[in-house]
C-alpha cells in the first residue's frame, strides 16, 4: 500500500551536486558577515570569528551569530540577495531527468529551499532542471533552514497526514530532523544519483 503522497526535495546538493562549497562559500560568508559587522574594526571582527569558531559556515549558523551579537539579519539577507558566490559549476551533475519524471508521475512534488527564488530559477536554468514537474517551490530567502513550518505548510495545503510526506535532502539537521519531528518521513542523500527505489516510499 502506497504511504507517500507528497515528496519534498531540498534543492542545493539534492537535485544537483558537485559543487565544493568549502572554500568559496566560506569566503563569501565571511564577506557577508563583514558587511553585517561593518561597525567592527578588523581586529574586533577577526576576534569575533575566532571566538565563534566559524569554520563550518551554514546559513543557520551565520544567522545564530548575527542574532547573538544583536546585529541585523536583514543585512545578511540583503548581502546574499545582491551578491553571487563565485562557485565552480564545471563538475555539476543533476538528478536524472527521466527519474525525476518518474517521481512526478507517482507523487506530488515540492522543492523546499533555504535559497531565494532568484537562485533556484538560475540554477534550474543553468542545469536544465524542469521546475514544471514541481507543484510548489517553498523559499526561505536565506533566513533559516527548512524547519517544521514549511513541511506543515505542505501538509495543510495538500490535506495529507504527516506520514504521507517524504523529504529528501542532503542535511539531516536542516532537512530531515524537522520532518521527523512533525511525523513526516525522510532520508539524507549524499548526491543526486539516486532512484525512486532507493527510498521507502
Amino acid at each position: 500500500m502506497q504511504r507517500t503522497k507528497v515528496v519534498a526535495f531540498d534543492f542545493d546538493n539534492t537535485l544537483y551536486t558537485g559543487i565544493d562549497w568549502t572554500k568559496e562559500w566560506a569566503e563569501f560568508c565571511k564577506k557577508g558577515l563583514r558587511f553585517v559587522f561593518r561597525d567592527y574594526d578588523d581586529k574586533m571582527f577577526e576576534q569575533m570569528i575566532k571566538d565563534e569558531n566559524l569554520t563550518n559556515y551554514t546559513s543557520n549558523g551565520i544567522i545564530g551569530v548575527i542574532q547573538k551579537y544583536n546585529k541585523n539579519v536583514e543585512d545578511w539577507i540583503y548581502f546574499r540577495t545582491i551578491n553571487d558566490c563565485e562557485l565552480d559549476y564545471s563538475n555539476i551533475t543533476t538528478i536524472d531527468e527521466e527519474e525525476l519524471k518518474r517521481f512526478a508521475e507517482n507523487y506530488i512534488l515540492y522543492i523546499v529551499s533555504n535559497s531565494t527564488q532568484k537562485d533556484v530559477q538560475k540554477m534550474a536554468f543553468l542545469f536544465d532542471i524542469d521546475l514544471s514537474l514541481f507543484k510548489g517551490i517553498i523559499i526561505n530567502d536565506y533566513k533559516y533552514g527548512a524547519g517544521k513550518k514549511f513541511y506543515e505548510e505542505i501538509i495543510k495545503q495538500e490535506g495529507i497526514q504527516p506520514s504521507e510526506l517524504f523529504v529528501i535532502g542532503d542535511s539531516e539537521q536542516n532537512d530531515i530532523i524537522p520532518a521527523l519531528e512533525i511525523g513526516a518521513r525522510g532520508k539524507v542523500v549524499k548526491d543526486c544519483n539516486y532512484k525512486m527505489e532507493d527510498f521507502d516510499l
